[in-house]
């Protein structure tokens, strides 16, 4: 299997691309683990002044893992509590992030793949968006 988030440089931009195209990069465990790993080691690297995000395939993101999501009845009170964990940190820290994040959008983005892009600096829409928040033209900001 390919690396759930592929890191790239555009001069002194950091691109983390999220690399599930299969399944429509959906947050599961490994995604966005990776992407907040990603995301806090560009945060401070000196050599970074500003953070994309994008992925591949059709759909910018599917949001929460269904399919991990519904093994969480048979986890235990505190592995079924912590699983969203990364994905909490990813929208606090988009929120209190210390350079310029940016969400390129381009395709579907569903639930919490919608929802952290909505907290970065800003999120682009590149295609003729599909989430019903996003639809606000050239950019969205909070």
């Amino acid at each position: 299997m390919s690396d759930p988030v592929v890191v790239s440089r555009r001069g002194s931009m950091a691109v983390l691309t999220l690399n599930r195209p299969e399944s429509r990069n959906p947050l599961d465990l490994e995604l966005s683990t990776a992407l907040l790993v990603a995301v806090r080691e560009a945060m401070v690297d000196e050599a970074v002044r500003s953070v994309a995000i994008a992925a591949e395939g059709l759909a910018f993101s599917a949001g929460g893992d269904l399919r991990q999501m519904r093994h969480l009845a048979e986890s235990s009170a505190p592995a079924a509590h912590g699983w969203p964990s990364a994905i909490v940190e990813l929208h606090q820290l988009a929120l209190q992030a210390p350079k310029p994040l940016v969400a390129l959008v381009d395709g579907p983005a569903y639930a919490g793949g919608m929802g952290w892009p909505a907290s970065a600096t800003s999120s682009w829409p590149l295609r003729e968006p599909v989430s019903p928040s996003l639809k606000c033209g050239s950019g969205c900001s909070p």
